[in-house]
């Protein structure tokens, strides 16, 4: 089940035509969205009441590598549901992390890392406009971070397009903002605040009620170039 939230993953197994209907003994359905972790669980439990087997497996990677068959998959789940779904792993991904036999923690796992790009993809959106904005070459100054100190690769990744005019959507703004919202959610939940993950969420928000929702993250740059007046 690939979709982009809950709503829908609930939708595709409990709808009208829903999935739950006609899974049982033998079936397994492998969750890929990145959802609540709670949500994952809950979801995962019906599943299983089915007599199916449930696997918590959000995917990472984007179009590209979903077409290549070179996924990065998060995996939490029981040891027969990974051995039933080993064909089907091997022919989407290249890269496997089991992190428990908990459905939720995949996505938790998940929402860590995504919390780390966003984190990332937000600072390397504010230097470069900062650059553009003190009178320096943008270009050139990716050329500097990216081979110093500086450097991270959602900066390479992102600001490179942005710095070419390519918003092409391999990965759509309201994703990485949904994503960094469950983070925050969940951090919440485990009784903490994430200074830095909240403001990378807000400024993700701003990007998207900016006009960029639809178009890659890498419209961050946008933002802040309206921000500064660049």
């Amino acid at each position: 089940v690939v979709v982009v939230d809950a709503a829908q993953v609930e939708e595709v197994l409990a709808g009208a035509q829903g999935l739950l209907s006609t899974v049982g003994p033998g079936s397994l359905v492998m969750l890929c969205s990145t959802i609540a972790p709670e949500d994952a669980a809950r979801l995962a439990a019906r599943i299983e009441q089915t007599g199916a087997l449930a696997l918590d497996a959000p995917i990472s990677g984007g179009p590209a590598r979903a077409e290549a068959g070179t996924m990065s998959v998060m995996l939490a789940g029981r040891r027969d549901a990974l051995k039933h779904a080993e064909p089907v792993l091997a022919a989407i991904s290249g890269k496997r992390f089991v992190v428990g036999e908990r459905h939720g923690d995949a996505m938790r796992a998940k929402l860590v890392n995504n919390l780390m790009a966003g984190i990332n993809l937000m600072a390397g959106a504010e230097a470069i406009a900062l650059a553009e904005r003190l009178g320096l070459d943008p270009r050139a100054m990716f050329g500097l971070i990216a081979a110093s100190s500086g450097q991270r690769w959602m900066l390479e990744d992102r600001m490179a397009r942005a710095l070419l005019d390519d918003y092409e959507p391999r990965a759509a703004a309201h994703v990485l903002t949904k994503d960094l919202t469950l983070a925050n959610e969940a951090a919440r939940a485990a009784g903490v605040e994430l200074p830095l993950g909240a403001l990378a969420r807000d400024l993700l928000r701003a990007t998207c009620d900016g006009g960029w929702r639809l178009e890659d993250d890498a419209a961050a740059l946008k933002h802040y170039r309206r921000r500064f007046g660049n």
